[in-house]
């Protein structure tokens, strides 16, 4: 598993600031850089880790019906991280571009699971560095175009700078299926939209 360098020069004392910091502010400064860093390692580790013991069964070993289970009962995870985490490890197995940027953690695993819906062995460079320089936002624009509707009618739509409207329908596939409509932050819209996209894909 490849790792990438944690040591920044964007926290070097030596570095002019557009504010002078004293030495207190600027070590808290320094510390959030260095959790940040360990923060996007970690998002590398667990991904490989859930690769890892998907591949060994090790879930069902342990009694946990389905991954997604043991990740949240056992590893304390979300359900929207939970389900991140999931579906963008499954599309690294199959997309290098994808595990690549995650293993260089040149993209978080937040962004990296706004992509696996559309992900193929064709788009995937191109789709995994547009993600990588666009934000959040601009990828679920450019994710909307590529994404066939008839797979699930759901969506994220800006309502303000702090909330978007949230659609979702599933109907076709169960006898009993479900509308919700509603609102959610910008905070939570990620881990909405993955929970939409590993729903719909079930």
């Amino acid at each position: 598993m490849s790792r990438a360098n944690l040591s920044s020069n964007q926290n070097s004392p030596s570095q002019v600031y557009p504010t002078p910091l004293s030495p207190a502010q600027l070590k808290l400064h320094e510390q959030a850089v260095k959790a940040c860093a360990r923060h996007r390692l970690q998002e590398t580790e667990i991904i490989h880790l859930l690769m890892d013991i998907e591949t060994g069964k090790i879930h069902r070993l342990l009694g946990y019906s389905s991954l997604f289970n043991y990740s949240v009962q056992a590893l304390g995870l979300s359900e929207g991280n939970a389900y991140a985490f999931i579906a963008v490890a499954r599309k690294c197995r199959e997309c290098g571009p994808l595990a690549q940027a995650v293993d260089w953690q040149t993209l978080s695993v937040s962004k990296a699971a706004r992509l696996v819906s559309v992900l193929s062995l064709e788009n995937a460079e191109v789709l995994v560095q547009f993600a990588v320089c666009h934000s959040s936002r601009e990828i679920d624009k450019e994710v909307a175009k590529l994404r066939p509707r008839s797979k699930a009618n759901d969506s994220l739509k800006p309502l303000s700078e702090k909330w978007e409207k949230l659609n979702c329908e599933r109907g076709r596939r169960r006898r009993h299926g479900w509308h919700f409509t509603g609102s959610v932050s910008h905070a939570q819209a990620g881990s909405v939209s993955a929970f939409i996209k590993a729903w719909a894909g079930r």
